[in-house]
């Protein structure tokens, strides 16, 4: 094989590789995505968002109805299941809470799931959080 066919098959498997495994050509896309046992809220939230729950969610939410819930939603943005609470609850009044108090009550509540907190605030619009994938607590 002479030089200028070498040069045009490297040529042929790179677009080809870049075109058909459009992974390789991203560093992102290769690491491991977030999960919930990463940590995404912090304990101040978690504490000001059990006061929140007490007062907008325990008549209808008793304690440990959200460990179900977020079983059932495994494999799934963590950020859609967000956006739904924050949409349509509380149910007399939907959407009507500002966003940090939704943040707030949603660190409760995988607080009492069992996911652990990390130093940094849940930010619910932020690029990371939109990563992030519901798994079992470990």
């Amino acid at each position: 094989m002479n030089y200028r066919t070498r040069n045009k098959a490297f040529v042929f498997s790179l677009v080809w590789l870049l075109w058909f495994c459009p992974g390789l050509s991203s560093a992102d896309q290769s690491a491991t995505p977030l999960s919930l046992n990463d940590g995404v809220y912090n304990k101040s939230q978690a504490k000001s968002g059990k006061k929140l729950y007490k007062k907008h969610c325990i008549s209808c939410h008793e304690k440990g109805y959200f460990e179900p819930v977020l079983l059932t939603w495994q494999g799934q943005p963590a950020a859609t299941l967000f956006s739904m609470m924050s949409a349509a609850m509380p149910e007399s009044a939907p959407g009507s809470l500002a966003p940090d108090e939704y943040a707030d009550i949603f660190a409760y509540v995988l607080k009492e799931a069992g996911y652990p907190a990390s130093s940094e605030a849940l930010k619910p619009t932020s690029k990371k959080f939109a990563s992030v994938i519901i798994q079992p607590p470990e």
